[in-house]
C-alpha cells in the first residue's frame, strides 16, 4: 500500500506531469542530457520490447553536475495517445511501484565532468504485467514530485499478423512527393472486437512524431480481416529526404561540415557551414541512419565515459526575409524526434542564415532541418528539405486493441516497411 501511495503522490502531484497531460519524451532539469533507450546496444526509432520476454532496454544519461546524486525511477501506463491509464499502479506492475538507479560511472579525462547513469529493465526489481504505453518516470532523491525527465517505451504482445508493403503514392498529385503503406490484419485472435471503436492504429515514418498519423482506420473489413489500403490517404507521407548527419566522433579536428573549430567556455566549439536547402534541389540518394543518433568517441575508449561534450553551432542559409513563414528547427532522434521549444532556431540577418547552438556528446547524429507555418500547406519537410517518393524511409505500424474488460490499450501488433525492401 505505501509504494501505491507513492506513486499516486507522484502521478497526481509531480508538477512536471501535471504540466504534461499527454506524455512525451521530455527533460525538465538543465544538467541532464543524452538520454538514450537502447535495445543490445543499439538506439532504436521506435524502442518496444515483447510482454513476458526477457527482452530489456537499457537506460543512459549524463548528469553534467557530476558529484553522485540519488535517481529513481518508476513506470507509469498509458493509454494509446499517451495521457495517463485509470489504472492502479499494482494492476500493471510486477514487483516494486518504484526502483534506484544504482549503476554510475565518472567522466575519465574530458573537459566537462559529468557522472553517466544507467540501469536495464525490466528488471526483477519492477516489470510491466500487461502489454501497452508506458512513459519511464526518472525523479531524484526520492522526490516523486522532483522529475527529471520521461522517456517512453512500449510492450507489445504478438496476437496479429500484419502484412504490407510501401508503394509511391497513387493520389496523381502527390505520386512524385509522397509515399503510401498499405497493410492487412486478421483479428481471429481478438474475441468480440468492434474494429471502428475498439482498434487503433498508429503509423510513425522513422519514429517522428511530428508527422504520424494516429488512429488511423481500415477501407475494408471481411470478417475478421482488416484491410488498409489509404483510399482516403490516411497512410500517405511526404517522402521526405534522406537525413544530413554530422560526424562528431573526434574533437582534435573538424567535422565533415565544420567551417571553424574553436573554444567556448572551456569545450569545444564546432561552427558548422550554413547548410543550403534542398527544397528546391533534385533527389540525391545518401545513406542515413533514418534520423538516429549514436555516441561513439574516438579519442577514448569507452563511450559513455570517454566521450566529451562541445558546443555546436548548426546554421542553415536563408536569403529571404523570415517574416510570415513560420518557425524552423532541428530535428532527430536527438529531438526525440519533436519541433520542441529548445530546438527552435534563431535568425542572424547579419549573416543571412538561421542558427541554433547545442551542447552535444561525441558521437554520430542525423538531423534535417523543419519548417512550421500556420499558413503552409505543405509538410515541415518541404520547404527546406524536399519531399520526393523515392526517400528511403521506414514505416512502423502500432496496432492497440482497447480491452473493455482489462480497462487499458493493449498493444497487439507491430510491424516495419521500408520503402526499399517492403514494395
Amino acid at each position: 500500500m505505501l509504494y501505491r501511495f507513492a506513486l499516486f503522490i507522484l502521478t497526481v502531484t509531480s508538477p512536471a506531469l501535471l504540466e504534461a497531460r499527454v506524455f512525451r519524451d521530455s527533460i525538465y532539469k538543465d544538467n541532464i542530457a543524452t538520454v538514450q533507450l537502447l535495445r543490445e546496444g543499439k538506439p532504436s526509432m521506435v524502442p518496444f520490447v515483447q510482454l513476458h520476454s526477457p527482452e530489456t532496454f537499457s537506460l543512459h544519461f549524463d548528469d553534467l553536475n557530476a558529484g553522485s546524486d540519488v535517481y529513481n525511477y518508476t513506470m507509469v501506463m498509458c493509454n494509446y495517445d499517451w495521457t495517463p491509464s485509470p489504472l492502479e499502479p499494482i494492476m500493471y506492475l510486477n514487483g516494486f511501484m518504484q526502483a534506484n538507479i544504482t549503476q554510475m560511472d565518472f567522466s575519465m579525462g574530458t573537459k566537462q565532468s559529468y557522472t553517466h547513469y544507467s540501469v536495464d529493465f525490466p528488471n526483477a526489481d519492477m516489470r510491466p504485467k500487461m502489454s501497452g504505453n508506458y512513459a519511464l518516470v526518472v525523479f531524484r532523491q526520492y522526490d516523486n514530485t522532483d522529475t527529471v525527465f520521461v522517456k517512453r517505451f512500449r510492450v507489445m504482445e504478438p496476437l496479429l499478423n500484419i502484412t504490407g508493403r510501401t508503394r509511391d503514392a497513387i493520389n496523381a498529385e502527390l505520386r512524385l512527393s509522397s509515399q503510401d503503406v498499405v497493410f492487412e490484419m486478421d483479428l481471429t485472435a481478438i474475441q468480440n472486437v468492434n474494429p471502428r471503436m475498439d482498434i487503433f492504429v498508429d503509423i510513425l515514418q522513422n519514429g517522428r512524431e511530428d508527422n504520424a498519423h494516429r488512429n488511423v482506420k481500415p477501407a475494408i473489413q471481411v470478417g475478421t480481416q482488416l484491410t488498409f489500403d489509404n483510399l482516403d490517404n490516411s497512410a500517405t507521407f511526404p517522402g521526405g529526404n534522406e537525413w544530413r548527419f554530422l560526424d562528431l566522433r573526434t574533437l582534435r579536428q573538424k567535422t565533415n561540415i565544420t567551417r571553424e573549430l574553436t573554444e567556448k567556455n572551456g569545450l569545444a566549439y564546432s561552427e558548422l557551414f550554413a547548410l543550403p536547402s534542398r527544397g528546391n534541389t533534385e533527389y540525391s540518394p545518401l545513406p542515413d541512419l533514418n534520423g538516429v543518433y549514436y555516441i561513439e568517441t574516438r579519442d577514448g575508449f569507452n563511450n559513455n565515459t570517454d566521450g566529451d561534450y562541445s558546443y555546436v553551432r548548426f546554421a542553415l542559409a536563408y536569403d529571404e526575409s523570415p517574416q510570415g513563414m513560420g518557425d524552423v528547427y532541428v530535428m532527430g532522434q536527438m529531438s526525440n524526434y519533436q519541433l520542441s521549444p529548445e530546438w527552435k532556431m534563431d535568425y542572424d540577418y547579419d549573416r543571412r542564415e538561421f542558427f541554433l547552438e547545442k551542447k552535444l556528446k561525441t558521437g554520430y547524429y542525423n538531423f534535417m532541418f523543419l519548417n512550421r507555418s500556420p499558413y503552409a500547406t505543405y509538410s515541415h519537410t518541404r520547404k527546406f528539405e524536399g519531399d520526393f517518393a523515392r526517400t528511403e524511409n521506414t514505416y512502423v505500424v502500432l496496432v492497440y486493441y482497447r480491452d473493455r474488460y482489462q480497462r487499458n490499450d493493449r498493444l497487439i501488433g507491430v510491424a516495419a516497411f521500408n520503402t526499399i525492401l517492403d514494395r
